[in-house]
């Protein structure tokens, strides 16, 4: 390899590298946004009265916050996954 292709190489190392980084950025913020939606959720359903416990309501809450718990889990996975390559 000469010396124009390595600074060839070197450049998209680095443009790989800050895509990458930025990705992985925009992913951290959409998880922690998810998790604040999470906490909202939830603390609803802390605070719900016991009368509203075990409505339609109260479970189709539960599926939310547990749907979302899922989508957290899934981007944590898939950020450390990126993190290993």
């Amino acid at each position: 390899m000469n010396k124009q292709q390595r600074k060839i190489v070197d450049r998209l190392t680095d443009e790989s590298r800050k895509a990458f980084d930025e990705f992985k950025s925009k992913m951290d913020d959409i998880k922690s946004e998810i998790e604040s939606l999470k906490d909202e959720e939830q603390d609803k359903q802390d605070n719900a009265p016991e009368n509203l416990q075990g409505s339609n309501a109260y479970e189709e809450r539960e599926e939310a916050i547990q749907n979302l718990d899922s989508a957290i889990q899934s981007f944590e996975e898939g950020i450390d996954y990126l993190e290993a390559l």
